[in-house]
C-alpha cells in the first residue's frame, strides 16, 4: 500500500532416488548363488540391505548366499542412500533346483550262474522336473536306460553304479548310488551212460565240467525209486527193461545247485524159441532136408534178428524171423544153435 516490500530466498536440494537392481544365478541346491548388484545411485553414501532366507539379511554390495533348503526363493534388495525416505527395494524370484535322490533294486544280489541276466529297477526320484540315468555295470559296460536287465559274462562280484542328473543339471554331491552283484559259479552238470539190455549192469559216470574239488554233494535219481550219493562213477542194474528218467543233482561249495535229466534206455531180451517142423530128428543121409523155425518173442516194438549157426561150419543170419531149412552132406550128428537179437 505504501510501497514497501521484502524478498527471502533459501536452497533446495533435490537429490535423485537410488534405483535398486541386480542378477542373480539359479543354482542346484547346496551350490552356492551369486546376486551381482546392479543398482543406479549417484551418491557414495548408499547402503544396500539383502533379505534372503528367512530371517537372513547381509549388508554388503554384492553377495553370495547357500540355501538351506530347495525351491523357489524370493530375495529383496533395498537401496538406500539414507537422505530420507530415498530409498528404492527390487525383489525377484530365485530358483534353487532340487538334487535327485538316486536309488534302485536288484532282482538278485548273489545269483549263482551267470546264464540268467539281473533287472534292475531305477526308482530315483526328483522333486521337479525329470532326470537321466547312467548306469555301471562294473565289467566295463552301462546303460542310460531308466530300467533294465544286464547279463554277466563271468562268476564275480561287481560294483553296480547309478547316477541321475535332473533337466536342471543337478545330482547328487557324492555322485552316485552303488551296491554290490555277486555271480557266483554255477555247476555244469553232465553225465555218461550207454543204453543197455536189460540182465547187466549199467554204468553211470558224471561228467559235471566244475572242478571236482569244488563239488560238495551230487545226487543221482535214478528213475526206478534208486537213489546214489557218489559222486564219480557207479554200476547199476535195473530190475526190468524200459525207459527210465535219470537225473543228476551237482551242489557246489559255494551252494550254487543245478541238475541234469537223461533218459535211459533198458532194452529188453527177447525169448529165444527153436522149433523142427520136422517129426523125427534122424533121416536117412539121401533125403535129409530139415526145417527150423524162430519162434522167438520179444517185448515192446522192437524186431528181432536171427542168427543160425549148425556145428558143420554154415552160418546164415538173417534180418527178421525165418525158417531155416538146412541139408546135411555127410551122415552123422550135428547141432543147431538160434541166437536172436
Amino acid at each position: 500500500l505504501y510501497g514497501c516490500w521484502d524478498t527471502i530466498s533459501t536452497r533446495v536440494n533435490v537429490i535423485s532416488k537410488p534405483t535398486a537392481g541386480f542378477t542373480h544365478t539359479d543354482e542346484c541346491f547346496g551350490v552356492p548363488n551369486v546376486f551381482k548388484n546392479t543398482s543406479i545411485d549417484t551418491l557414495s553414501t548408499t547402503t544396500y540391505k539383502w533379505l534372503l532366507d528367512t530371517g537372513v539379511s547381509r549388508n554388503t554390495r554384492d553377495v553370495t548366499h547357500t540355501f538351506a533348503t530347495d525351491g523357489l526363493k524370493n530375495v529383496c534388495l533395498v537401496a538406500d542412500n539414507g537422505i530420507g525416505s530415498c530409498l528404492d527395494t527390487l525383489c525377484q524370484n530365485v530358483e534353487v533346483n532340487p538334487i535327485p535322490k538316486p536309488s534302485f533294486s536288484a532282482s538278485s544280489y548273489d545269483q549263482c550262474g551267470s546264464s540268467k541276466p539281473i533287472v534292475f529297477t531305477n526308482t530315483s526320484t526328483v522333486a521337479v522336473g525329470s532326470y537321466t540315468s547312467q548306469w555301471e555295470f562294473g565289467d566295463s559296460l552301462g546303460s542310460q536306460l531308466k530300467s533294465l536287465s544286464h547279463k554277466y559274462g563271468q562268476p564275480g562280484t561287481y560294483i553296480v553304479k547309478l547316477k541321475v542328473t535332473s533337466n536342471k543339471g543337478c545330482s547328487d554331491s557324492i555322485g552316485s548310488k552303488s551296491t554290490s552283484i555277486k555271480i557266483s559259479e554255477n555247476p555244469q552238470v553232465d553225465f555218461n551212460v550207454d543204453d543197455t539190455c536189460w540182465g547187466g549192469k549199467i554204468k553211470f559216470v558224471n561228467a559235471t565240467f566244475n572242478d571236482p574239488n569244488k563239488w560238495q554233494k551230487t545226487y543221482w535219481k535214478l528213475g526206478d525209486g534208486n537213489v546214489s550219493f557218489v559222486d564219480s562213477h557207479f554200476n547199476h542194474k535195473y530190475s526190468s527193461d524200459g525207459k527210465y528218467r535219470v537225473s543228476l543233482v551237482v551242489t557246489l561249495k559255494n551252494n550254487c545247485t543245478d541238475s541234469f535229466v537223461k533218459n535211459v534206455t533198458i532194452y529188453p531180451v527177447p525169448k529165444v524159441k527153436l522149433i523142427s517142423t520136422d517129426t523125427s530128428v534122424s533121416i536117412c543121409q539121401s533125403t535129409n532136408k530139415f526145417l527150423f523155425k524162430d519162434s522167438s518173442t520179444i517185448t515192446g516194438n522192437s524186431t528181432l534178428s536171427s542168427l543160425w549157426t549148425v556145428s558143420d561150419g554154415d552160418t546164415s543170419r538173417y534180418s527178421i524171423q525165418s525158417n531155416f531149412q538146412k541139408s546135411f552132406s555127410q551122415a552123422g550128428k550135428y547141432w543147431i544153435k538160434l541166437r536172436s537179437m
